[in-house]
């Protein structure tokens, strides 16, 4: 899935995701040599280096796929 990525430092940038879980999720990012790592704590994703980061965009080509990720995503962030 491709995705648009938002920090309070860099700004809006690409990435691709690798996986997912409800609580964490790994992403490759462009002039980056390795993943990244996000965890969910509370409703906030946050890196490995504790920056909050917004997921502006998340597209597929199964729409389906994108749908069941916002469903389980947005049902953990009501829950907290």
């Amino acid at each position: 899935m491709h995705m648009i990525l938002r920090d309070p430092e860099h700004g809006r940038f690409e990435a691709i995701l690798l996986s997912a879980t409800l609580q964490r999720m790994r992403v490759v990012v462009p002039n980056h040599s390795d993943a990244i790592e996000l965890e969910l704590i509370g409703s906030r994703w946050v890196s490995g280096l504790g920056q909050s980061i917004e997921i502006e965009s998340l597209t597929a080509g199964d729409s389906d796929a994108v749908a069941s990720v916002w469903y389980s995503h947005s049902c953990v962030g009501a829950a907290s």
